[in-house]
């Protein structure tokens, strides 16, 4: 057994670590003035990106820098760990500025990347395995953007045009913080502890408010429940925003405003608001529980559920993000009040239910709402007791009559019955006579 050694007598990085960052005396200075301004937040976010404008990027901006900063990393005392890191998914119409955001922010983020869906691979996001001609064809570890980018960013443009099958592998890097690779002779546990800001456009050109989320973008509900927030960018004539967007478009095209952070500036303040570890003040573990049990009461009176478990995370990361954006030690109501203000934006623009018009998380976690979920159930259970009496298949329009009786019209019958053939629950016999798989 022979090992390679390499005898060099100089190493240049082609990367610095984002540790080799010196802030000086005069940067502190000017980062407590930003934070004692009393609205950093604002400040921060007049900078990314300051070329796009309109209404509906304030609240973009604003949790793009919560997103740079992050949340605290926990390891819990029973081995389990919670994340600090913050995804983020933009979807929205073309023209709306989404890719310029994005190579905006791996611009200025201390450590961040930029990948295209379009060109990305599984090796590309996450790691792989490859022979190397210097080790005679032995089997070498390649890492990844994910990978590179730990303690970072990583911008994925175009996320909905990644193969599903290379998709999967962002799962465990999302969640778990991890990349496995066990592959050829090699068998390893990398570290991705990376912020993810994604854009994907929907599947029929423009968004459809009518539509749920799963059902227009090319992601599987599986990654799409991983985000924390997830925003719409929609492109319509609007006189009061065109105006809006219109003035700073031409606004640009004069002397840079005063009110721009410089991005090595901008840089720096993040870099030293991540080092603050701000502890939760009572009053805000507080305000979070009312939020949270408040939201969670009104699912006793309605199908719908409105919140989880995994948004009470996220509202913990934001929370923990704006304190640091404070540059505080403690995390108080006021950041509980900006989390949960971005979270909600969030929720109403991709987890309404058209039907209720209430916040259903079962959208976007499986893409199928409470009320869709009910009408599956009635119609297969429909199909299943109507088979006894119908061997040869069920006819649609005894499926029809008994679920009329039920409240179910006639268009959505079809498109229930519609679904349970694309999910095999059932299959088409003969024309318009349907049976259960099982």
């Amino acid at each position: 057994i022979m090992d390679i050694i390499l005898d060099a007598v100089y190493i240049e990085p082609l990367e610095k670590d984002i540790e080799d960052v010196e802030i000086s005396e005069e940067d502190l200075i000017k980062i407590r003035e930003i934070a004692k301004s009393g609205d950093a937040l604002s400040i921060l976010a007049k900078s990314i990106a300051p070329y796009i404008h309109g209404k509906q990027y304030e609240h973009i901006k604003k949790a793009i820098v919560l997103q740079l900063v992050g949340g605290v990393k926990k390891i819990h005392p029973e081995g389990g760990r919670s994340r600090g890191d913050i995804h983020i998914l933009l979807v929205g119409d073309p023209g709306t500025g989404k890719s310029q955001t994005l190579k905006y922010v791996a611009d200025i983020a201390p450590k961040g990347r930029y990948v295209v869906g379009t060109t990305a691979s599984s090796v590309g996001l996450t790691a792989s395995v490859r022979r190397d001609d210097i080790l005679k064809g032995g089997w070498v570890l390649e890492a990844g953007a994910l990978v590179l980018a730990s303690g970072g960013i990583v911008c994925i443009d175009e996320l909905d045009k990644i193969p599903k099958e290379e998709i999967a592998t962002l799962h465990e890097a999302m969640e778990q913080q991890t990349v496995t690779v066990d592959k050829a002779n090699i068998h390893a546990t990398l570290k991705a502890e990376t912020s993810i800001l994604s854009a994907a456009n929907p599947k029929f050109g423009r968004w459809d408010k009518m539509k749920s989320i799963v059902d227009q973008i090319d992601l599987p509900p599986q990654i799409i429940n991983r985000f924390d927030l997830i925003f719409v960018l929609k492109d319509e004539p609007d006189e009061e925003l065109d105006n809006i967007v219109v003035s700073g478009v031409l606004e640009s095209l004069s002397k840079p405003s005063q009110s721009i952070l410089p991005k090595e500036l901008l840089r720096k303040y993040i870099l030293y608001a991540k080092k603050i570890i701000p502890e939760w003040t009572e009053e805000a573990k507080n305000r979070v529980r009312e939020f949270y049990l408040t939201l969670r009461k009104l699912a006793k009176n309605q199908p719908t559920i409105p919140i989880t478990a995994r948004q009470l995370q996220s509202l913990i990361r934001l929370a923990e993000a704006s304190a640091r954006v404070r540059l505080s030690k403690k995390v108080t109501e006021e950041d509980v009040e900006i989390a949960k203000d971005l979270l909600m934006k969030s929720l109403r623009e991709v987890g309404i239910n058209p039907e209720t018009q209430t916040i259903d998380i079962d959208i976007i976690v499986s893409g199928v709402s409470s009320t869709q979920r009910e009408r599956i159930s009635k119609v297969y259970d429909i199909i299943k007791d109507l088979q006894k009496d119908f061997p040869n298949g069920v006819p649609y329009e005894e499926i029809l009559n008994l679920a009329i009786e039920q409240g179910i019209d006639e268009k959505k019958v079809k498109e229930t019955i519609e679904r349970l053939l694309k999910e095999g629950e059932i299959y088409e016999v003969k024309p318009n006579h349907y049976k259960l798989v099982s």
